[in-house]
């Protein structure tokens, strides 16, 4: 049976303003909204990955991947034709095994599916970093220590805007900060923080952050205006953490901090200067 796609989370209520904030895509005709998730072999017998994505297969969090993409659409107010294909969560996965097939490349891959208005989907596929399945789904957060990732808070406020809730190819206020942070490239082991006007954390440029407080660990809420993650959502649906707001003030310089996104699971940051 088709599992069913998750309802679509109601946008927070913007005041006019903030409607108008949020400019058109820089190129429409190339815009597009799409994800970065997982391929590896070690996910087929996974019980938690199929219990997850409510089917067995080798991508993590598929369905939640598949919803991600589906509501950005939706969103954005995709014709039909250009949704279809999410809608069908058999016909999406094959896509993605078609792509990897092609590929040729061996052992844990990063897919980036993308879907632009007209329907049109591509898929990257570069080759990923090994990681132990633990990493993927730990039973509770903190996961097992590794060489922690240096984490920077930002030096400027970031507006949340529909581009910042929905993953698309609008990327520039990511791109921003980490210029900012002075993060030269992806293979750094460096990510930077955002957080909105009123100092509340929204993310990371690729991730979501999980903070330690009394109250146990907590994620933005999706109030402060950052995005709706996979593993988030899988840490929230599996009582890993809660969301709520999140000061930037929480989070000086030492502190300890989780991120996490849908190709490398969770891993530790510290927090420190640029």
């Amino acid at each position: 049976m088709e599992p069913a796609v998750e309802p679509r989370p109601e946008s927070p209520e913007l005041e006019a303003s903030d409607r108008e904030a949020t400019p058109l895509p820089s190129e429409e005709s190339t815009f597009t909204v799409f994800t970065s998730l997982r391929y590896d072999p070690a996910l087929i017998t996974c019980a938690k990955n199929t219990h997850a994505s409510k089917c067995q297969s080798p991508f993590y969090l598929l369905t939640h991947h598949r919803d991600r993409m589906l509501h950005a659409a939706e969103h954005f107010e995709y014709p039909e034709n250009a949704t279809a294909l999410l809608k069908d969560l058999e016909a999406f996965k094959e896509r993605l095994q078609a792509a990897v097939d092609a590929s040729g490349i061996e052992g844990p891959l990063k897919l980036r599916p993308s879907v632009c208005r007209n329907g049109i989907c591509t898929i990257e596929v570069t080759a990923t970093t090994p990681v132990d399945l633990d990493q993927l789904f730990p039973t509770e957060l903190p996961t097992p220590p590794g060489t922690g990732w240096s984490v920077i808070l930002d030096t400027e406020a970031t507006p949340p805007t529909d581009y910042t809730r929905y993953k698309t190819s609008e990327r520039g206020c990511y791109d921003e900060a980490r210029e900012r942070a002075g993060i030269r490239g992806w293979a750094e082991k460096k990510e930077v923080l955002v957080y909105n006007e009123e100092g509340n954390l929204m993310e990371g440029s690729f991730t979501n952050v999980f903070v330690e407080t009394e109250k146990g660990w907590v994620t933005p809420e999706d109030s402060c205006g950052g995005q709706r993650g996979t593993s988030r959502r899988w840490a929230l649906e599996n009582g890993l953490a809660t969301a709520g707001t999140v000061k930037k003030s929480q989070v000086p310089a030492g502190s300890r901090v989780i991120i996490s996104n849908g190709v490398r699971g969770f891993w530790f940051g510290k927090v420190c200067t640029v």
